[in-house]
């Protein structure tokens, strides 16, 4: 049952939590995906009603053969104690549900670049009194500085509302200025030494978040990689460009039936 609270609205799961949205129609929606059945959790079965969904894209559905499947199965997914970067938190759904994964001795960076999504993550912390995620309203890129941020809503006929630093994503309606940081700068300003895992999806920013954490990956001896892979840039799916990008720096890559990109590194 929705509730609503001044300009917000809530609702509570069955295990307790209660989350908070600005969007009362996909608040229900947001909840099943993104916290019930997250996509964080990528060696679950995946429901039905899913099935045009790029959530069917999980270590589930990899096309790859059975003995290796079992080994990604085992490996792959978020274990307790990890330390987890989730860059694109959105409004912190799947930041409690990386939060419960990783347990009291792990850690999530939660990264939101638009201001209002990050108001949102940041009450949703609070309310369920979460101690293990670090909240950070910045953008990821390549390079530090400031960038436009755009977005896009429902005037132009848009299902969603989406956010981007790269116009190339989609038609954006209007832009904020944001500030931008590289996850490796982001990593020694918050003194964190090891990552298991950083999960990526930021709307055509994926690549360019990648780049930006070449010590991160030369430091960590294992880690996991889970990025969106499905947007094109100049005719190019984005799962190409990161494959491209992580094989040559010791990691072995594998994309899924609607090209999100699974990445490990010294584990399989």
């Amino acid at each position: 049952m929705t509730k609503q609270e001044n300009n917000l609205f809530y609702t509570e799961v069955p295990d307790g939590t209660t989350l908070y949205s600005r969007f009362r129609k996909t608040i229900h929606k947001d909840v099943d995906r993104r916290y019930i059945h997250s996509h964080y959790e990528i060696d679950k079965d995946i429901p039905k009603r899913y099935s045009k969904h790029y959530h069917t894209d999980n270590l589930t559905t990899l096309e790859v053969g059975r003995k290796l499947k079992r080994k990604l199965l085992r490996q792959f997914p978020i274990q307790e104690g990890d330390t987890v970067v989730e860059v694109g938190a959105y409004q912190g759904f799947g930041s409690l549900k990386l939060s419960k994964l990783v347990g009291e001795h792990g850690s999530v960076i939660s990264i939101e670049a638009d201001p209002l999504n990050f108001e949102l993550l940041q009450k949703n912390l609070e309310v369920n009194k979460i101690k293990n995620v670090i909240p950070l309203n910045l953008g990821v890129y390549s390079k530090p500085g400031f960038m436009k941020l755009y977005s896009r809503g429902k005037s132009q006929g848009q299902k969603n509302t989406g956010n981007t630093l790269n116009p190339k994503c989609f038609e954006p309606e209007k832009h904020i200025t944001v500030q931008v940081e590289t996850i490796d700068n982001i990593l020694v300003y918050n003194c964190i030494k090891k990552v298991d895992y950083i999960i990526l999806e930021i709307n055509l920013g994926e690549y360019d978040a990648i780049v930006g954490m070449e010590s991160t990956i030369m430091k960590n001896e294992t880690m996991r990689i889970v990025s969106a892979g499905w947007y094109e840039d100049d005719g190019v799916l984005a799962c190409k460009r990161i494959e491209d990008h992580l094989k040559p720096r010791g990691f072995k890559v594998y994309t899924g039936i609607k090209n999100r990109v699974y990445a490990i590194k010294g584990m399989i």
